[in-house]
Parts: C-alpha cells; sequence; structure tokens
C-alpha cells in the first residue's frame, strides 16, 4: 500500500482499491468488488470538492446465518500535509492505515488457508475518504441500514502498526456505550491469547471513538470494535510514516485478537469469561509482565472513581498479599505487586469494587 505514489482519496483511489479486490481474490473471495460512491462536500484542508470514492467489499457467506454480518474494515486512504495544511501530492500511509488494511487481508488469508466456514457471513471491507470525514464507511453503514441488515459486530482496525520495542506493549481500545459486550469480549481475548495489554480509557480519554469508521456504524445503531495503538505513532499524517516504522510483531498480535474476535462472533464462542459481566465500576484489568520472575504491574480501569480492594490469594484461595484497600481515580490505574516473598507458581489476584470481583491469573516463574 506504501508503494502507491498517493492513496490520498482526492487523487483517485480506484488503483489501490483495484489491488485490494486482486488480494482478496488471491485467497478465494471472488465476489470482492469495488463499490463507488459520489461525494460533494468541502473541508478545512481541501475546501470544496466533489469526486468519486471507491469502496472495497468481499463477502464470505455463513454457512447457518447468511443473513447476519461481521465486517472487519480498514480504510484504504491516507493523507499527508504539514503544520500550515499544505497537502502533499504523495502520501506514505504505512501505520495510518495500512496497518489496519494489512489485519483485514490476512484474516482473508486465514480463512482462505484454513478453508473456514463461518456460521454467520464476514464482510472484508476496505473503505475510501476515511480522513476527509469518514465518507466511505458512512455511505456502507446508511446503505446498510436502509436495507435492514442484521450487522452481529463491525470490528475497525485503524493504526495498529506503531509500538515502540522497550515500552510496554498495549492496544486502545475506544469505548462505545452500546458495545460494552464487545469491549470486554476484545479486552478478555487479548488477555488471554496475545501479549498485549488491553487500555480501556475512561470517559476523558476517550477521544478517538468518533475518529475512524466505527463510529459511522455504531451512529446507525450498530454494535463496533475499534482497535488502535496506544502509543500514538509520532509520524501521523507525515512522510516519515513508512513501514519501516511499524512494528510487525505487534501487529500480530493484532492480528491474534482480530482473528478471536471473527471466531467468537462468526465461528464458534470461546470461553472467555474471565470478565465480569456485572461489574459497571471495573472496566478492565491486566498483569504485566505476566508470566514474571520479579514484580509485576496490575493495570486496570475505572469507569468511576471508587474503592478498590486488592489480594493476592493461592490457589486454595487463601490471602497472600492483601493490598490496603483505598481510593482510586477514574481511568487507569497502577498499582505495584510484589512477588519477592513469592515461590514460582500460580496465584491469583482478586480486585474487588463495590459492584463486584474481578480475578485474574499471575504466573511467578
Amino acid at each position: 500500500m506504501q508503494a502507491f505514489p498517493s492513496r490520498f482519496c482526492l487523487h483517485n483511489n480506484k488503483k489501490a482499491a483495484e489491488y485490494l479486490v486482486e488480494r482478496l481474490h488471491q485467497y478465494g473471495i471472488d465476489n470482492a468488488a469495488i463499490d463507488s460512491f459520489y461525494v460533494d462536500d468541502s473541508t478545512k484542508i481541501t475546501g470544496k470538492f466533489e469526486a468519486w470514492m471507491y469502496n472495497v467489499k468481499g463477502s464470505i457467506s455463513g454457512n447457518e446465518h447468511p443473513d447476519s454480518t461481521v465486517i472487519i474494515g480498514a480504510h484504504l486512504d491516507a493523507i499527508v500535509y504539514d503544520t500550515i495544511n499544505f497537502l502533499y501530492n504523495i502520501t506514505t500511509g504505512a501505520d495510518d492505515n495500512a496497518s489496519g488494511v494489512a489485519t483485514m487481508i490476512e484474516m482473508a488469508r486465514i480463512f482462505h488457508k484454513y478453508n473456514i466456514k463461518p456460521r454467520l457471513s464476514v464482510d472484508f471491507m476496505g473503505f475510501d475518504a476515511e480522513e476527509l470525514g469518514l465518507h466511505g464507511s458512512r455511505y456502507d453503514a446508511e446503505k446498510r441500514h436502509q436495507q435492514q441488515e442484521k450487522i452481529a459486530v463491525m470490528l475497525n482496525n485503524d493504526m495498529v502498526g506503531h509500538q515502540p520495542e522497550e515500552q510496554d506493549w498495549m492496544v486502545f481500545i475506544s469505548v462505545y456505550f452500546n458495545s460494552s459486550d464487545i469491549m470486554q469480549t476484545t479486552e478478555a481475548i487479548c488477555h488471554k491469547f496475545t501479549r498485549l495489554y488491553a487500555f480501556i480509557p475512561g470517559s476523558s480519554g476517550n477521544k478517538y471513538f468518533n475518529r475512524s469508521d466505527s463510529y459511522s456504524y455504531f451512529s446507525k445503531g450498530y454494535k463496533v470494535n475499534y482497535l488502535s495503538e496506544y502509543r500514538f505513532s509520532p509520524y501521523y499524517h507525515s512522510m516519515n510514516d513508512i513501514y519501516q516504522n511499524c512494528n510487525f510483531e505487534y501487529m500480530k498480535e493484532i492480528a491474534k485478537i482480530n482473528f478471536g474476535l471473527l471466531y467468537h462472533y462468526a465461528i464458534d464462542s470461546l470461553e472467555v469469561n474471565n470478565i465480569s459481566e456485572a461489574s459497571p465500576i471495573l472496566s478492565g484489568a491486566n498483569i504485566y509482565p505476566n508470566p514474571a520472575a520479579d514484580n509485576s504491574r496490575l493495570q486496570f480501569v475505572l469507569l468511576q472513581a471508587s474503592t478498590v480492594d486488592i489480594r493476592i490469594t493461592d490457589l486454595s484461595g487463601k490471602t497472600i498479599i492483601k493490598i490496603t484497600e483505598k481510593h482510586y481515580n477514574e481511568g487507569r490505574n497502577t498499582v505495584e505487586l510484589n512477588a519477592q516473598a513469592l515461590s514460582p507458581g500460580i496465584y491469583f489476584c482478586v480486585i474487588g469494587t463495590p459492584s463486584g470481583n474481578k480475578t485474574l491469573k499471575w504466573i511467578i516463574q
């Protein structure tokens, strides 16, 4: 994707769209095709514009519930501009958002390689003109809404390539009030099957939820999930957004989350019930590193300020370490877990709030 001279939507993105169609064809999605639409709009950067835009759509029909669909999508366009909003004629857009497109294509490859037949239909989407106002996803969501399509969940990946190697590996999960169950399942899959810590922001930190394609579907009442890198790329919308600045091992972990979600919602339910469904205060939690040879950090997110009680138990349920109950702020909180007095083995970290408990497994090597 980076090799295209430009993927800016006003530079005619048809060739990039045709490339994605061909990639989906390679993975047995023969119905993949371009869905063109016309946009008449204006932005601060471009002024008034009129242009054809080019979404990409390919589908695998469900063998039990073909009328219900899981969408996995990412925007295919890119933009580069400077501090005075001067638009460049060339774009790179490796992280934003060839990384999301690569995740979508990787799901198609896996389905093809293992001849996976989903129960629900799966749509693979590439959206054009996200950078100028989510036009591609708005067009698609509106059309599906008018046709009263059943959408189980829309999975969106936007900027999932930047992760400094030496810092904690984290993924940002944007919050949508109608999709808390999706969010909790995503966190559980992340914790159980990847090396990433899932960061779920409090209300003040949930600042990206309306800035990517998932918002278009959320606005129509559909359940959605939006993954992005936690450590925001310093190369955003610049010519330095190149693949050499992406962390491909990190992207593999992002792909694991996406396949877990596709499996859970379109194929067969995963056993991911390690998160309490009855805990409106505690949004998410993780221990890092885990397994640990020494100390770890417990990170948890509160949807509102609350007292929290934390204790470490052994396999029998006996409390080994008790951390003094205290008041924690809304948003992300961090507590140091001291493993020096513990023998190697399996322990449990119990996080107690007024509305319920959450238990995490902690392994000491």
